[in-house]
């Protein structure tokens, strides 16, 4: 009976840990607010499966039925013992940009738990401007002189780069919640609708997040960055090369000389729609890595050495086609 009595109490305990909030001396940082952003778990024990998780952090938060922890099934990554998962916040079935929680769990039970929550309240989710008024107000304020959508030979090696006849550049809308003056003492949580506008002249490409309800801009994340990797060239040595992130990897991209240098991969083909992007994981492009039997290490020379003329040439076996398309240039690299 006692050892019943004993084992009842153990889960009861665990159980009821997964709806109760944190000891503060588990709270390492905290916001302006006095939100938690980083828990360390010492005595609180909380399962590690999804549903414990998401009634744990609507505790912790005081949050209401309106919030929402979703699982990010894509961002899930399990090394050794340990389990990381992302969670995205929602609020009425939106979410919430720039909410997330990552949390840590060994042997199913919560370690660690780091993130940036955004308090929601009495926002009303009913947008006033249709995505098309929005988007009007979105390209306004990029204000280029040409788009990427404009552009059918961008419009099909998009759709082949993706692999994806319906794929476009056009800007689709996506009604979220963000907060305005994001960056200030006081953030207001506000309904907006995100836009990933991509820019061929003057070439930039940013999310723009504008009021859906009055048209104010309330942030501009550029996606195109300007970053700087290494690269073991063939004939030129190790130089500094403009790269792009494109998710975890790196490209070999460079919008900081005329118009835009895309270097793409003919994969020993003639045929320009079968170009694919020289990829990199850590933006260290090595010899070990590119001075390979294709030669891939003289696409670095062309992608340092290109300035804004259209130019032709061959080192040895190689081939380095460069063409100025529309209104940036694109390097075609083929061995033959």
């Amino acid at each position: 009976m006692k050892k019943k009595a004993s084992l009842f109490s153990c889960l009861f305990f665990i159980t009821l840990s997964a709806f109760c909030q944190v000891k503060e001396n588990e709270i390492t940082i905290t916001n302006s607010k006095g939100k938690p952003e980083l828990i360390n778990f010492k005595e609180t024990k909380i399962n590690a499966d999804d549903k414990s998780v998401n009634a744990f952090l609507k505790k912790q938060f005081e949050s209401k039925t309106d919030d929402d922890f979703v699982l990010d099934s894509k961002n899930t990554r399990i090394e050794n013992k340990l389990e990381s998962k992302k969670y995205k916040q929602y609020y009425k079935g939106l979410k919430v940009e720039f909410g997330i929680q990552n949390v840590v769990s060994e042997n199913g039970v919560v370690k660690t738990a780091n993130g940036r929550y955004v308090d929601v309240k009495n926002l009303e989710t009913k947008a006033k401007l249709s995505e098309k008024e929005a988007l009007t107000y979105a390209i306004k304020n990029i204000d280029a002189k040409e788009y990427m959508w404009e552009s059918k030979e961008n419009e099909d090696f998009f759709k082949k780069e993706q692999n994806d006849p319906s794929a476009t550049y056009y800007p689709k809308g996506e009604l979220i919640i963000v907060e305005k003056d994001l960056f200030g003492e006081n953030p207001i949580p506000t309904l907006a609708y995100k836009f990933n506008i991509y820019a061929s002249n003057p070439v930039s490409r940013d999310y723009v997040y504008v009021d859906a309800n009055n048209g104010e801009i309330l942030l501009k994340d550029a996606i195109i960055k300007h970053i700087q990797g290494t690269g073991d060239t063939k004939y030129s040595g190790q130089r500094v090369i403009e790269t792009q992130q494109t998710g975890s990897q790196y490209r070999l991209r460079d919008y900081t000389r005329g118009n835009g240098i895309e270097t793409y991969n003919m994969n020993r083909t003639a045929n320009y729609a079968s170009a694919t992007d020289f990829l990199d994981n850590d933006n260290n492009w090595t010899s070990a890595e590119y001075n390979n039997s294709n030669q891939d290490n003289a696409a670095l020379d062309a992608h340092w050495g290109l300035r804004k003329h259209m130019i032709i040439f061959c080192l040895n076996t190689i081939e380095i086609v460069i063409m100025l398309m529309e209104q940036y240039s694109k390097i075609m690299y083929m061995q033959i």
